[in-house]
């Protein structure tokens, strides 16, 4: 199923879309995207030679896979979430024919980024915060390259680690203070790190390197290179953009993630080497305290041996469980990472 509007029998179809666009997003599976040819490739995508190739061609720049981009995006209720400066239109203006425009530029390797808008914000405790406005048709096709990129790195090779918490879906700090809360049994040492402004740290060449192992599209490498060299516009100057990967637009989170996965990896084989003896040697002083004889057993209940087991375990939880034993170790990793 290829929905094209070229032809004067498609007119019909065109005006009510068009008439009733918000409507159609809000039930965008009238269309059967399941069906339709991006989404199919994309769900059954292979690699060629060992490597997905052509994504920009055939997923990411036709024009149903962009409306559905930018269904994600908006809320097409009455919320403005950002205007076009070159088309003077806001994402709630936008008709079929602006995306049959944009598929072809990005076909065409035509399509521009705009220029990041810089605001900044009050903050009570840090001050002024930099806030950068990205406009509409750079938000959808960033969304759009998105989509594809979660599927093949999330579903297809299950890229991520299992440790990594931050920007991916269905996980936040929560689902990383459960993981060390269940996880990290007897753990003496925690050794914290923190990347500060890790965007302005990702080397361009290198992020599109880690890209290039699995990706093979020079069109989708050259506009992901124009949108590192954006332009911003602060008060009335424009200047370059100073971070190796813009912050806050909707892609940038992602390419972290990627960027940084190696060292998830690296702390994998260092969980590996480690985490090889199964047990570690128990404390016969820690256990001698906080366990009953059989006969104090037998004089109490069920539940009161229960209750005094559990006042031994508190007066005693300053004695370690386990002795000290060089040949025991374990290793835990857990990233995290907000704006």
């Amino acid at each position: 199923m290829k929905i094209e509007f070229k032809n004067s029998n498609d007119t019909f179809l065109k005006d009510i879309l068009n008439k009733h666009l918000p409507i159609v997003f809000k039930r965008i599976d009238l269309f059967n995207l399941e069906s339709y040819k991006p989404f199919f490739i994309l769900r059954n995508l292979k690699k060629d030679n060992g490597k997905f190739r052509y994504l920009l061609k055939n997923v990411i720049s036709e024009p149903l896979f962009l409306i559905y981009a930018y269904r994600t995006i908006v809320n097409v209720t009455d919320n403005i979430t950002g205007f076009d400066l070159i088309n003077q239109i806001t994402l709630n203006e936008m008709d079929i024919d602006w995306f049959i425009g944009l598929s072809e530029k990005l076909k065409k390797g035509k399509f521009n980024w705009s220029f990041n808008h810089r605001a900044y914000a009050c903050e009570k405790e840090s001050g002024q915060k930099l806030l950068r406005i990205g406009f509409s048709g750079d938000k959808i096709v960033q969304k759009a390259i998105y989509l594809a990129f979660f599927e093949i790195y999330e579903n297809k090779l299950n890229y991520f680690s299992d440790y990594s918490h931050g920007f991916r879906y269905n996980r936040n700090c929560h689902s990383a203070l459960h993981q060390i809360k269940f996880g990290w049994n007897d753990i003496n040492w925690y050794i914290e790190f923190d990347f500060k402004k890790a965007f302005n740290l990702l080397k361009r060449d290198k992020l599109i390197e880690l890209i290039k192992v699995d990706i093979q599209d020079q069109a989708l490498f050259s506009l992901l290179y124009k949108m590192f060299k954006i332009k911003i516009r602060d008060k009335k100057k424009i200047v370059t953009c100073k971070e190796n990967v813009v912050k806050g637009n909707i892609l940038s989170p992602l390419l972290l993630n990627i960027y940084l996965t190696p060292l998830d990896k690296y702390s994998k084989t260092l969980i590996k080497t480690y985490n090889v003896i199964k047990k570690s040697k128990r404390n016969p002083e820690f256990y001698r305290l906080t366990s009953l004889t059989t006969k104090e057993r037998l004089e109490h209940s069920s539940h009161e041996t229960t209750l005094k087991l559990k006042q031994l375990k508190r007066i005693y939880k300053g004695i370690p469980k386990h002795m000290h034993d060089a040949s025991f170790a374990r290793v835990r990793d857990c990233t995290f990472g907000s704006f």
